[in-house]
């Protein structure tokens, strides 16, 4: 059996590279070595799979979308204060889900605060363009997959939730083929600190 060998690329958005809300300080430059490495070596891959950051404006993950006396302690960056959520106090702004995400929110112990970043649709939320073109012109070979469209559920990975339950592609996605024997997976992306980390 011949390995299957996968090229993973996690995050690789404008918001994620200097100038973003989320920069990464050496991000262009990380993100120009994989453009530079995929020139050379795309054709030593048999999938490219990559991950896109995907916020709603809505996400609970950001500070804005909280009302109440305490929601200046939302600080981004730094954990949720979960034992602090109640109405008055700290509540989410859209009350047709709030109970329920407040629910969720409290299952995850490392639920975080961070700026409004990688929303859906902006110029943050779009792959740098350098890596853009080159993915492009490399055809069906490479997989793009959203991750974090959930408004009250981490999702770092791309194959776990925060919570620990597997994502679509957690479940879904079938590296051993019959074709194959064990992958080979290569990963490569930003932030290093919880999305690459945590895939």
């Amino acid at each position: 059996m011949s390995k299957l060998k996968v090229f993973t690329i996690i995050d690789p958005q404008n918001d994620f590279i200097e100038g973003g809300s989320l920069e990464v300080i050496g991000g262009k430059k990380c993100l120009d070595n994989v453009v530079a490495h995929l020139e050379r070596h795309h054709q030593d891959y048999d999938l490219i799979l990559v991950s896109l950051d995907t916020h709603n404006r809505t996400n609970l993950g950001f500070p804005e979308n909280w009302f109440g006396t305490l929601v200046n302690d939302l600080k981004p960056g730094t954990p949720f204060p979960v034992n602090k959520i109640e109405p008055g106090k700290l509540w989410p702004k859209f009350e047709y889900t709030a109970k329920k995400d407040v629910e969720m929110i409290k299952k995850q112990p490392g639920f975080m605060c961070w700026p409004s970043h990688c929303v859906k649709g902006t110029y943050g939320w779009l792959i740098y363009e350098p890596l853009n073109k080159l993915l492009l012109s490399l055809g069906d070979k490479v997989v793009f997959m959203t991750k974090g469209e959930d408004d009250s559920r981490d999702n770092y990975s791309l194959f776990h939730y925060g919570d620990g339950g597997l994502t679509e592609i957690g479940k879904s996605f079938n590296f051993w083929d019959l074709k194959y024997d064990i992958p080979e997976i290569y990963v490569a992306g930003l932030p290093i600190d919880f999305c690459v980390f945590e895939t």
